[in-house]
């Protein structure tokens, strides 16, 4: 059984089906996935019915599969010690997973994915980052890497500095403890946000310089022939 720690953005779905008129309504982009405010929230939750409360987020999704797996996995973000804070801790603990990140007061809510699900099925999604925004590198600490064997991050913190500085720590921190470690790089993210791909690239690549265990994944690999 290996040991695997998921670094990401703790964030709570919130599902609900909605009526295909309602994505024109909040001038969403159906079955995108788009960044909101916080009062911005309120009006979105008008249409939702009964929604499912889970959680969230794509490293947190991913550990999730993991851990109904042969393998042991564990979580690390952050979240507000708020109601959805609550929910998602709760969520986390119905699921086995252990929580070794941090939950602290603060003026900022844990982070929510509204997912507005179509009769088609299509998913639309409106998020807020909220308190995951705050990840910071005092919040990264040796101990909570102590006697894992992988190591698996998000790629949309390194699109800001606080986050991505905390995700050089857990580099480092990786290649101290000699663990393996993973980070997707957001090409397709960076091509939406119209960011330059190659400095993208370049970017992710001075994580790799500072964690030599660290595994360049083939799309870099291409990426980087072109």
């Amino acid at each position: 059984m290996k040991k695997i720690l998921g670094v990401g953005t703790a964030l709570v779905d919130i599902i609900a089906q909605v009526d295909e008129d309602v994505i024109a309504k909040l001038g969403l982009n159906k079955g995108s996935m788009s960044l909101i405010e916080e009062k911005q929230i309120p009006k979105i939750r008008e249409y939702f019915n009964n929604p499912t409360i889970t959680s969230g987020g794509s490293v947190c999704n991913t550990i999730h599969e993991l851990n109904n797996s042969s393998h042991q996995a564990s979580f690390f973000g952050k979240v507000n010690d708020d109601d959805y804070g609550k929910a998602f801790l709760s969520d986390m603990e119905n699921a086995k997973i252990l929580f070794l990140g941090i939950k602290e007061k603060n003026s900022l809510p844990t982070g929510c994915c509204n997912i507005l699900v179509t009769k088609d099925g299509e998913r639309t999604m409106a998020t807020h980052i909220g308190i995951g925004s705050q990840l910071n590198v005092k919040d990264i600490t040796k101990e909570k890497f102590e006697g894992m064997d992988h190591v698996y991050m998000e790629a949309y913190l390194w699109d800001h500095d606080l986050t991505k500085a905390a995700l050089k720590k857990v580099g480092e921190l990786s290649k101290e403890l000699k663990l393996s470690s993973f980070i997707f790089p957001n090409i397709k993210n960076a091509a939406d946000t119209k960011i330059n791909k190659k400095q993208t690239i370049i970017s992710f690549l001075e994580f790799f310089k500072i964690n030599k265990a660290g595994t360049v994944n083939k799309e870099i690999q291409i990426k980087l022939k072109e």
